[in-house]
């Protein structure tokens, strides 16, 4: 089989992953979106508790724990691939050697964990700032209708299905606000 270009080889993993990537970020929105209890972060911001509006939200690492095993498939997929796709290389008796990726390398696995990691909060980080930084403009301006405006970014709770549901508006919150 012919070897692949770099390129090639780059855009069949991106092809593959960046679907599931995607998933795993918007998973994390809804687990977060659901378990937004509403009534606790207006009334904190009823009192103008910006922080505890914020905290309420439970925007937590752990809800990107999906987020992160995607990472690390895509990180052990792309080893195996350019593997697969090295040029044949014979020992000096001709013998083929064989090349593997060993996913269990203690190296890459410290920095695997170090990268999803740090993705994961400046993901987190960004979203509280985001949403403090917003929380505080609006006090401040005197346009805090919180359950106005607050209601479609989290999205209304349906009981039917225990989830919030979704709005173009709460699924783009940058572009409601």
């Amino acid at each position: 089989m012919p070897r692949k270009s770099a390129r090639q080889l780059v855009d069949e993993l991106v092809q593959r992953h960046e679907p599931r990537l995607r998933e795993a970020i918007l998973a994390a929105i809804d687990d977060i979106r659901n378990s937004i209890r509403l009534r606790v972060v207006i009334e904190r911001l009823e009192r103008g508790d910006v922080t505890g509006a914020t905290e309420a939200l439970q925007i937590e690492p752990e809800a990107f724990a999906r987020l992160e095993r995607a990472t690390f498939d895509a990180y052990a997929d792309g080893g195996q691939a350019e593997v697969g796709n090295l040029p044949l290389v014979r020992d000096p008796n001709g013998n083929r050697v064989v090349f593997r990726f060993g996913i269990p390398n203690p190296e890459a696995e410290a920095w695997l964990r170090e990268h999803s990691s740090t993705l994961v909060t400046r993901i987190v980080d960004d979203q509280r700032q985001a949403i403090r930084q917003h929380l505080t403009t609006g006090l401040a301006e005197g346009r805090n209708h919180v359950r106005q405006r607050w209601k479609p970014l989290a999205g209304s709770y349906e009981a039917a299905t225990g989830a919030r549901a979704v709005s173009s508006a709460s699924r783009h919150p940058r572009s409601a606000m």
